[in-house]
């Protein structure tokens, strides 16, 4: 209902409070667990360009025909 909608907004929000702050830190909004798609929006910020590309150019050789979670990480 609307207090589930409400409480999402509010969770997603506090959530991305966090990640930004920790960035800007300087450190990882990663985890043993990985990246995964909630923090996915932020994967761009923490690598910067070359990491990013660096990533694309490793996603591209192991998985050349783009079959294994397109565009979760990388759009």
């Amino acid at each position: 209902g609307t207090d589930d909608r409400d409480a999402e907004r509010k969770y997603l929000a506090a959530w991305d409070a966090a990640v930004r702050t920790t960035l800007a830190a300087g450190a990882t909004m990663s985890h043993h667990h990985g990246v995964g798609r909630l923090r996915a929006p932020y994967l761009a910020d923490e690598l910067g360009p070359g990491g990013t590309e660096m990533l694309r150019r490793i996603k591209a050789a192991l998985d050349p025909h783009a079959i294994l979670n397109p565009g979760v990480l990388l759009p």
